[in-house]
Formats: structure tokens, sequence, C-alpha cells
């Protein structure tokens, strides 16, 4: 499966219009702002078209997002208590192959992307957004060996979602089921079993 959760999530807003909102604009806003009072040090026009940076704003919102389902599909069954048996090599032989199934659950993925407007090396605004998905999943069968997940079969995959910047809610998409583009995946990097979930969070600054 290679579908991300930025596509997920913006499966039915290819244009991602939701970064669009009056409070993108506000942003931009501000930072035309701030810009003006630098306009003579930083010796270069002033003005910042409030439309010119969305292009890159959504470059850069859908490459801090730009993760696999079955990344974070994985990474959540790792922590599972079910599994940490499997870890324990001395009891487990690294060469040994056991197939666990799991049962119907829904798993939820928090992220906190931030974007950063910057000219000259000096940041103007920052969009702090929240991300938040649920992923729904049955008929899971995961492949394990020497304490690693390496292969996951699914049946079936729902997922919904918020995008939020600071409190103010820009999408919110409805539990659909999403398209894979396969059912049986041998990942390329194996995930370790591990103690504890983790959430991700990435910076990602524009250049404007």
């Amino acid at each position: 499966m290679t579908t991300t959760l930025g596509e997920a999530l913006t499966a039915e807003d290819k244009s991602a219009s939701f970064l669009k909102h009056q409070s993108i604009k506000d942003g931009y806003d501000q930072a035309k702002a701030k810009l003006d009072k630098k306009r003579k040090k930083l010796n270069r026009p002033a003005l910042l078209d409030t439309e010119a940076p969305n292009d890159a704003l959504k470059k850069a919102f859908f490459r801090a997002l730009d993760i696999a389902l079955d990344d974070i599909l994985g990474r959540a069954w790792a922590g599972w208590d079910e599994l940490r048996r499997l870890a324990d090599l001395e009891k487990t032989p690294p060469d040994e192959i056991h197939r666990v199934t799991v049962s119907d659950h829904t798993i939820e993925s928090q992220h906190e992307p931030s974007v950063d407007i910057v000219v000259d090396g000096i940041p103007f605004h920052t969009f702090d957004f929240k991300v938040t998905a649920q992923l729904k999943v049955k008929s899971i069968d995961l492949q394990v060996q020497a304490g690693e997940i390496t292969a996951i079969r699914l049946g079936s995959l729902e997922l919904g979602g918020l995008v939020k910047l600071g409190d103010r809610k820009l999408l919110e998409k409805k539990m659909a089921e999403v398209t894979l583009d396969e059912h049986v995946m041998h990942l390329s990097k194996p995930i370790p079993i591990r103690a504890k979930k983790s959430h991700a969070k990435m910076d990602v600054a524009i250049d404007a």
C-alpha cells in the first residue's frame, strides 16, 4: 500500500481548498505586515501576494504528512502486548516466522506538522496544524520474524480524520473506505516491536 496519510485525508479535496480557509489568509496577512516593516532592512519589495504562498504551503503540508498508512498501522501494532512476547529472541528464535491475527479495531494517529513562512532566513509566521486520523481495520494478519513485523495482510481499511489550525477546524473527513493498491504488504523496512507508541511531528519551512 502506497497511500499516504495526506492523500487519504484529502481524497475528496484534490485541490486542498481547505488551505484557503480565512485563518490561512489571516496568517499570510500577518506575515505581510511584518515583512512590510522589514522592507528597508531586507532591501527587497515588501509585497507578499496572499495567494502566491498557497501552493508552497500545500506542498509543505503534504510533505509533512507523506507518511504511508501501512507504516502508521505497523508502528501502532508494534506496541501491542500481544506481540511483545515475539520480540524476546531467547524464547522466539529469529529464524522462526509467526503469523498473528488481530481482531477488528480502530487506531488513532495524531500529528502536529508546522509550516513556517521564511524570507531571507527570517521567519514571519508559523502555521501550527493538528491532524487526527482514525483508521478502522479488520481481517488483519501480521507476519513477525526476529522481533519485527515484516508483512501485513489487510481485508479492508476505513479512514476518517480532522485537520485543525490552532483551535480552528479546516477539514473534517468522515469515515470512508480507503482503496488499497495491495492487500498483502511486504515491508521494505521491517518495523521493530517496541514498548510504547509515539506521535509524529515534523517542521517544514517555506522560503517565500
